[in-house]
């Protein structure tokens, strides 16, 4: 036998033995998501958008592997439900040099723009984090997590007077 591949043999099945001594827990999860985005819009406007924000939700279930006192894994699946609302105004002043129309009629004046954006996202989420517990009611995850887009809809308010 290769002797480079002993000791990740030996570590497989040190591994494998505490999987399968281990008590697995079975749990499920609900929280909310707040959202605070951030944007830079280059050049800057004269009256930049405020930054995006939004109350959105999720749920989903897990399993909870001890492999020993301290540490552990815990898979999760989830679907995540993110809400960002943004919004922004804008000010044109046209003249007749402008060649603006307004209802097919020549427009000279100021003409403000309100923009309010309201796009939601659906996400499914698959979370392995790796779990260290310290001490009872406290413990710390670390690992890796994929989010697949699952749909989304984006909803735009646009007010000129």
């Amino acid at each position: 036998m290769n002797t480079t591949l002993r000791p990740f043999l030996l570590l497989a099945l040190l591994l494998s033995t505490s999987v399968v001594l281990a008590q697995t827990r079975f749990g499920a999860k609900v929280g909310v998501n707040y959202l605070i985005g951030s944007q830079k819009i280059q050049p800057e406007p004269k009256d930049p958008p405020t930054n995006p924000k939004g109350l959105g939700m999720m749920f989903g279930g897990y399993m909870e592997l001890d492999l020993s006192d301290q540490f552990g894994i815990r898979p999760e699946l989830g679907f995540s439900f993110r809400r960002m609302k943004t919004e922004f105004t804008s000010k044109e002043s046209y003249s007749a040099d402008d060649n603006a129309t307004l209802n097919g009629q020549p427009f000279v004046g100021t003409a403000e723009t309100k923009v309010d954006i309201d796009q939601r996202l659906s996400y499914f989420q698959v979370n392995a984090p790796l779990v260290f517990k310290p001490s009872d009611g406290f413990r710390v995850m670390l690992g890796p997590s994929i989010g697949f887009l699952m749909g989304g809809k984006r909803n735009e308010d646009v007010t000129t007077t």
